[in-house]
């Protein structure tokens, strides 16, 4: 929040991207209150049997819990889209970027976030097998929990990126292009 001669100026999509961002972490802490208070939750092995044959991070020494969030962590890009639909209007563009430049910008950031997600949410990896931070984060149902939540805010954020710029380029190209 900035003040300017004497005015608050608030940063609404920021506000409403963190607000969502609790919003979608909260079911990831209840799953974890959850298997903490019982193990062999008939809720939570329902959500596993229902996950069946989606890729995951799983996790050997905590097959349950990380099946399950990992099959939540996939909602993460719904969020963001959410977040879009929500708070679109609020985003300020800088018109001043050529529309080349701003193209090529948009097929970097593209490549990435694809590459990204692919990892995180399409991709099946066995944590206990991986390398040794991710060994180390799948050793204890804290850190497992603090895994998914990072893995949950990083899907998030690139998805609120992602569309922001997409419409952010749209807009600016219109401008440039059609209204000469």
């Amino acid at each position: 929040m900035k003040s300017v001669n004497n005015q608050r100026t608030d940063n609404k999509a920021a506000k409403k991207m963190f607000y969502i961002l609790i919003i979608g972490i909260i079911p990831l802490l209840l799953i974890f209150f959850i298997y903490m208070n019982n193990q062999n939750s008939d809720m939570l092995n329902y959500i596993n049997i229902i996950s069946g044959e989606f890729p995951e991070l799983s996790s050997a020494n905590s097959p349950l819990l990380s099946s399950v969030m990992s099959f939540y962590v996939k909602t993460a890009p719904l969020y963001g889209v959410v977040f879009f639909l929500r708070s679109y209007k609020f985003l300020k563009l800088d018109k001043s970027s050529s529309p080349i430049k701003l193209m090529v910008t948009f097929l970097i950031f593209s490549f990435f976030y694809i590459v990204i997600l692919f990892f995180l949410l399409a991709y099946n990896i066995e944590l206990t097998e991986s390398g040794r931070l991710f060994r180390f984060l799948s050793g204890g149902d804290y850190l497992l929990t603090i895994f998914f939540i990072s893995v949950f805010y990083t899907c998030y954020t690139l998805t609120c990126y992602y569309l922001s710029f997409i419409y952010a380029t749209y807009m600016i190209l219109k401008i440039k292009i059609f209204n000469r």
